[in-house]
């Protein structure tokens, strides 16, 4: 079952789309003006609205995460992973960065923790989770935007795997950033892409994020 986030990023979504202008039978008759508007508005507002479904849905795998190992004695996943992480700053470098990403979060990849050694740090753990948690929470504050940088210490850093999502969904999130960056700061489209298009940009995103929800979810079900 999705999150409320997921619900709220959806019917948001789909509010802007609508927004729209109607879409003429010859694409060409928009006039230009019409095409920039429509673009920059729907860059600006969709590029904020899953920006902030993204931070909210971290935050609250994180808080989570720290809840059951504090109320429930419960060290699964995403919590070993905020013991140690959050700790290490990941690489800038393009190329460097992407040879990480494609190990961080994939299946297998984890911080293997035996029971015996739990019981017995407790107070350690509590320590790494407790400062870990809080640096997490300050990288989601200080970072924005959707840059693959910014996806990666957002997602790897709680044990998901950014490289097993939908490549179209990954390239929307790409471009949606390039947009909105376009229209917030130089106040240009660059793109013109239609408004036809961009319909089916907003399908392709709430199909991403709805597989996002459901795996931040499920990492929270597991223990490695």
């Amino acid at each position: 079952m999705v999150t409320r986030l997921f619900r709220d990023l959806e019917a948001r979504l789909l509010h802007l789309v609508a927004q729209l202008p109607a879409q003429p039978a010859a694409p060409a008759t928009l006039a230009p003006p019409v095409i920039h508007d429509a673009a920059s508005i729907y860059a600006v507002m969709t590029h904020a609205a899953c920006e902030a479904y993204m931070e909210d849905r971290c935050k609250l795998a994180a808080d989570t995460a720290l809840a059951d190992y504090t109320t429930k004695n419960r060290l699964g996943r995403i919590a070993k992973h905020l013991c140690v992480f959050p700790y290490f700053k990941a690489t800038s470098d393009g190329p460097d960065l992407a040879k990480v990403a494609a190990l961080i979060g994939i299946a297998g990849f984890g911080i293997l923790m035996k029971p015996a050694m739990i019981a017995a740090s407790r107070a350690d753990i509590t320590r790494a989770l407790d400062r870990g948690h809080k640096i997490y929470l300050n990288q989601i504050t200080k970072n924005h935007g959707m840059s693959f940088n910014y996806q990666f210490n957002l997602l790897a850093l709680i044990g998901v795997d950014i490289n097993g999502f939908d490549p179209t969904f990954k390239s929307r999130v790409v471009s949606l950033a390039t947009l909105r960056g376009e229209a917030a700061h130089r106040n240009i489209i660059a793109a013109q892409t239609i408004p036809a298009d961009l319909a089916v940009w907003t399908a392709d995103l709430i199909a991403g994020y709805r597989t996002l929800d459901d795996e931040i979810t499920r990492l929270r079900r597991i223990g490695a």
